[in-house]
């Protein structure tokens, strides 16, 4: 049986269920009333589309309270009890998201109105929970659709995507960075960050590299290499676990031991160089006291103008790995709030895509 429309009434007469003139009567008159409902409905759209336009033509939309009022409207219309609303095809915005909006550590996720798309056409779905998943992918890929180079999405729609993709790369570990390899050898890391470390490298050209956390190896003998192909500088890299299988480099040392271990730290110093700048990447125990402790051990270390890197400050929902307690994110925030010698730089973060969000630390002021 077709849903209940204005022509629902000529279709019992056309179809023989009925050949009562009285009833046929009734009909036709419920089939007015059910226009002129329409009527008014199609109004309330019309109204609500100017409304997502204008918050999208005015960029208001990037503040949650006004997004969300137009996004309960359409659902408080959608669940209304005429039986047009499902013909009305109010699959509001193109699609709903969900993402943190905090900052500072401050969490909170909040529906998000992002596209100022109305659908008007029979039989569509009538909101994000009755979406097929084709349309939700359609819908997400209709967010951003770029015609030439320069040009951007909002704020909100952009950050979005970024943190999408960023769990989907990071949660697909074993096809992604737990697949990287340099030179055969395992590096476990992004390799947008491994681009990054190239150009701080040329940059900074440091007579010291200190990494603590070597796992395979991978990124070490990379940074060896890198000072091979600069023409100067060591690396020393710092674990807990020995591997006899790693590679071996004229420019790389091991160590063996935990990063904030004494006798560690005393090796690590008498490495440290007369002159010349010093980098440290810290990318071993991820709990939040044991980077806390790493940040204050070796800070002094790092020479001025020069780098403090923490990785994987984007677990404990930062935005991957929400399950994960309290780590590299969280230390360092607290390490950036009594160290006035240290800055966060973001421009290290221009591919969009980093484990190391906020993690890049610049020492601003020798001591």
């Amino acid at each position: 049986m077709p849903r209940r429309t204005p022509d629902y009434a000529l279709w019992r007469v056309a179809s023989g269920q009925t050949t009562d003139g009285s009833l046929e009567s009734g009909l036709y008159a419920e089939n007015q009333s059910l226009r002129a409902e329409l009527s008014k409905l199609r109004q309330s759209q019309e109204e609500l589309r100017d409304e997502v336009a204008r918050l999208h033509d005015t960029k208001l939309f990037r503040w949650a309270a006004p997004a969300r009022d137009v996004y309960a409207r359409l659902r408080d219309l959608r669940r209304s009890r005429s039986p047009w609303v499902g013909d009305l095809g109010l699959f509001g915005a193109k699609i709903m998201t969900r993402f943190n909006l905090g900052s500072g550590g401050g969490r909170s996720e909040e529906v998000i109105l992002v596209s100022n798309g109305i659908a008007d056409e029979p039989g569509r779905p009538t909101g994000i929970d009755d979406a097929t998943p084709d349309e939700i992918v359609t819908a997400f890929e209709g967010l951003y659709e770029p015609q030439g180079e320069g040009e951007i999405p909002p704020p909100l729609v952009r950050e979005s995507i970024i943190r999408q993709f960023h769990r989907l790369y990071y949660h697909s570990s074993d096809q992604t960075w737990k697949d990287t390899l340099y030179r055969g050898v395992n590096v476990y890391k992004c390799p947008l960050d491994l681009w990054i470390y190239q150009e701080l490298m040329h940059e900074m050209r440091p007579e010291l590299a200190i990494e603590a956390g070597t796992a395979n190896g991978g990124s070490a003998y990379f940074l060896a290499d890198l000072c091979d192909t600069l023409g100067t500088g060591r690396v020393v890299t710092i674990d807990t676990m020995p591997r006899p299988d790693r590679p071996e480099h004229d420019r790389l040392t091991y160590l063996e031991g935990s990063s904030i271990d004494p006798a560690v730290v005393a090796q690590v110093t008498e490495m440290l160089p007369a002159a010349g700048p010093v980098l440290v990447i810290l990318d071993s125990d991820h709990s939040c006291a044991h980077v806390l402790a790493e940040l204050e051990t070796y800070a002094p270390m790092v020479t001025e103008g020069s780098y403090l890197v923490v990785e994987d400050t984007n677990v404990h929902g930062h935005p991957a790995l929400p399950t994960f307690p309290d780590g590299p994110m969280e230390a360092v925030e607290q390490f950036i709030a009594r160290r006035p010698d240290f800055e966060v730089d973001t421009s290290r973060e221009k591919f969009m895509v980093t484990f190391n969000p906020t993690g890049f630390l610049r020492r601003i002021v020798a001591a």
